[in-house]
């Protein structure tokens, strides 16, 4: 049978054919795999928060204040002194033998510079990690939601809660893509200053690497991958145990989880 140029030309579109559906396959695949990355990191923090809480103990509050006080003493001593950390410096001591921190010391003293050098597999983006030009693979992608009336306290007068006392649907924790904080370093979403927005184009407020949606943390242990289109004002009525009490998650924003979990 002669191979004309008919037949040529139609072999060449059924291989680029099959490329490109691979090809989508592989970059569907690799979509997924990330948000699900992102999911069982988020998922992981909030296990160890609520292990935090366990049996009426205050979750973290934001920021390590105490120098030179045992983990046991901060808890009745929150609120003295400058911040020297965040709450995930604190809490990383649970999950992660290799970080041998000196918590009576600031995070960015030459005491931790080896463990600040670290990015966290679970608050860093791994993507980073090849380009170390810059400090991006050192900058946290977890935010708490923090100011009055919030589960994690205003890191000023209002102290953080027990997860007893917490509403289930009230949110803790969020994604940020862009935050430009290194993952050790005390900062938060304030409720009170944090900007309105969702995956916005700078990344500086809600947002995540993934253009549909972001993910968000619940007293509950419960971690949704929530639609964009939800709205700021929406979302926001579950940062505060007021607003969680009030409104209803399924109800709310039920409609516009992306994921089936």
């Amino acid at each position: 049978m002669r191979f004309s140029l008919r037949h040529f030309l139609v072999s060449i579109t059924v291989v680029a054919t099959a490329l490109a559906l691979a090809t989508e396959g592989l970059r569907s695949y690799r979509a997924y795999s990330s948000r699900m990355s992102s999911y069982y990191d988020m998922a992981f923090i909030l296990i160890h928060l609520r292990g935090r809480s366990r049996d009426w103990h205050p979750l973290p509050a934001p920021s390590w204040r105490i120098a030179g006080a045992s983990p046991n003493v901060r808890r009745e001593q929150l609120l003295d002194g400058p911040p020297l950390a965040s709450w995930r410096y604190d809490l990383v001591r649970e999950f992660d033998e290799f970080f041998t921190m000196d918590y009576s010391q600031s995070w960015n003293s030459p005491t931790n510079a080896f463990c600040a050098r670290r990015p966290s597999a679970f608050y860093c983006n791994e993507d980073y990690e090849g380009d170390r030009r810059n400090s991006r693979h050192l900058h946290t992608e977890i935010f708490a939601i923090t100011g009055p009336d919030t589960a994690f306290g205003d890191d000023e007068v209002e102290p953080p809660h027990a997860l007893a006392d917490v509403p289930n649907d009230a949110i803790l924790i969020v994604e940020v893509r862009n935050s430009g904080v290194h993952w050790m370093e005390p900062s938060d979403f304030d409720i009170r200053r944090m900007p309105r927005t969702l995956n916005a184009p700078d990344g500086k407020g809600i947002s995540s690497r993934f253009p549909e949606g972001f993910h968000v943390g619940f007293a509950d242990g419960e971690v949704w991958f929530v639609a964009n289109e939800v709205g700021f004002e929406r979302l926001s009525r579950f940062f505060t145990l007021t607003g969680s009490l009030k409104y209803d998650r399924e109800t709310d924003l039920g409609p516009f989880r992306l994921d089936s979990r």
